[in-house]
């Protein structure tokens, strides 16, 4: 599915990036975040009209809430922004970058 869809965006002559989950995951530690339930409640405080599709919390034998998916597509959103973020800091600052092709300055490894 994500090879069908990344080829319907280039088709469209869209820029296509793909995004580990581990990725996103990792953009949240800092926060203390890590588990989807932490996420979902992180993404409500931010965006405060999707508090009301917060699901309750999950207990082991639950099946996971299909409102999660909501939280799931805000937080990768999220991640995508602070990682352009970063990356313009990082551009603005005279640190470094390098590009997803490896061009660029050593300074900075792109994750």
């Amino acid at each position: 599915m994500v090879d069908a869809l990344e080829r319907y965006g280039r088709e469209r002559g869209l820029t296509v990036r793909k995004i580990a989950q581990s990725r996103v995951k990792r953009t949240f530690l800092p926060w203390g975040i890590r588990h989807k339930n932490q996420m979902a409640r992180f993404v409500a405080a931010k965006f405060p009209e999707l508090a009301r599709h917060l699901p309750a919390e999950r207990k082991p034998w639950m099946s996971e809430d299909l409102r999660t998916a909501i939280f799931d597509a805000a937080a990768f959103a999220l991640a995508f922004f602070l990682a352009s973020k970063t990356s313009e800091q990082y551009e603005k600052t005279d640190i470094g970058y390098r590009s997803e092709t490896g061009e660029g300055s050593s300074n900075r490894i792109a994750q």
